[in-house]
């Protein structure tokens, strides 16, 4: 695939990459107030950025963010923010509120998911997860601020899903009024009868989450194995969290998992079936390798 390919590069060019992308941002945030603060538009490269820009804390920047939640424009980036992440659990007691562009939806968030979509197709060729539904589990915009109307503040996945391409509901579940819904004790049994008769073949979300709604999901329909509720199921997408008790309760059989696990491993003397340098990713959980060039099973 031609996106594998470009990811690839990534590792490669990675600090012509970085230097682009840092010059990028910083010419479109230039006229930002905290880009004339720091002067934005006279910095060239990272030595520069580095004495211009201090390391701060979320405090130093929560000022800003607030303005931003208010309506204010062009504060720590270009226009007007109405989308915002809200963190929990802060060592403070306060909640955080990342602010999410337009751009940040693009080319990070979205992007981001499609890239993970094609890495997993490039090693398991054989998938078949368009077959049948993506179960995406989000939060909700449940908050304590008192906000503009054209301002919204929730959960990180909750604003994914509010602002996803439209084309994408045709192939997921549940649908978004199910998916935002803030009473979790209303959420679940919903979320319980949205996928329980559906051909779930991929499933993302937080682990913590999906574990109430796979254990309900096997409660009611008197099985064991989620897979012997959803036959085809073949990944998990997530965050970087430990998932170990939900992995237990997956219980994937050989012929239908696959392996989303990768670390890095050494190649045998005589393996050498790429045309550049050879490598191999392997499986944490079964030890099958493969190659990250051609992404050949070994």
């Amino acid at each position: 695939m031609r996106r594998v390919r470009q990811i690839e590069r990534f590792s490669d060019e990675c600090h012509e990459i970085q230097l682009q992308q840092l010059t990028q941002l910083l010419d479109e945030a230039k006229n930002t107030e905290y880009g004339k603060k720091h002067g934005f538009a006279r910095l060239q490269d990272i030595n520069d950025f580095k004495k211009a820009v201090p390391l701060v804390r979320y405090e130093d920047l929560r000022p800003y963010i607030m303005q931003m939640v208010e309506g204010k424009s062009d504060v720590l980036w270009r226009g007007v923010t109405r989308n915002f992440a809200q963190s929990s659990g802060t060592s403070d007691g306060k909640s955080k509120y990342v602010p999410i562009t337009k751009e940040s939806f693009s080319r990070c968030h979205y992007r981001g998911g499609v890239d993970c979509v094609a890495l997993y197709l490039a090693m398991n060729p054989q998938s078949r997860i368009f077959d049948g539904k993506a179960f995406i589990l989000g939060g909700s915009y449940a908050n304590e601020l008192h906000l503009r109307k054209d301002v919204v503040v929730g959960d990180l996945s909750a604003n994914l899903i509010n602002n996803i391409n439209p084309l994408a509901n045709l192939v997921r579940i549940p649908d978004k009024q199910t998916a935002l819904m803030e009473d979790w004790s209303k959420k679940l049994p919903a979320l319980v009868e949205a996928s329980r008769r559906q051909n779930v073949t991929n499933i993302s979300g937080v682990p913590s989450w999906f574990l109430s709604v796979i254990k309900e999901v096997m409660r009611r329909e008197g099985v064991e194995s989620i897979h012997d509720v959803w036959h085809n199921l073949e990944v998990f997408s997530t965050e970087a969290s430990a998932s170990s008790p939900t992995a237990v309760n997956m219980r994937a059989s050989p012929t239908r998992q696959r392996c989303t696990s990768w670390r890095p491993t050494t190649p045998p003397k005589d393996f050498s079936p790429c045309s550049r340098r050879p490598t191999l990713r392997q499986c944490s959980c079964c030890s099958t390798s493969v190659c990250s060039t051609n992404h050949t099973a070994v």
